[in-house]
């Protein structure tokens, strides 16, 4: 018998799957969307200067993005580029989405 402590959370396992139960994204999609985020601070930080300037980045993503050309050290860099990503998701989507249209745009044209 399955007997559930009055102090225990309910199994998502035994609600009833319906649209009203999942109104959140799955973790999986949720750290997907983070390393995106992170990967595209990782291309952003091979750009020259003067083109993340054209970018208008925040002050404080362009000077973490700006640092990670001075960092050496494996673990210091997985660190700053996780950093970058974190900056990066305070930022707005469509900003987000001009920023990948801009790295697309700058591809095509090399």
């Amino acid at each position: 018998m399955n007997k559930q402590h009055k102090h225990q959370a309910p199994s998502p396992y035994n609600a009833v799957l319906d649209d009203d139960v999942w109104d959140r994204p799955s973790k999986t999609s949720v750290k997907k969307h983070m390393q995106d985020l992170q990967d595209l601070g990782i291309s952003l930080s091979k750009l020259k200067p003067e083109k993340l300037k054209q970018l208008d980045l925040p002050e404080k993503l362009f000077d973490a993005i700006s640092s990670i050309h001075s960092i050496n050290a494996n673990g210091a860099l997985r660190r700053q580029y996780q950093y970058v990503g974190r900056l990066m998701r305070t930022l707005d989507d469509e900003y987000i989405q001009s920023i990948r249209s801009y790295l697309i745009e700058k591809r095509i044209q090399s």
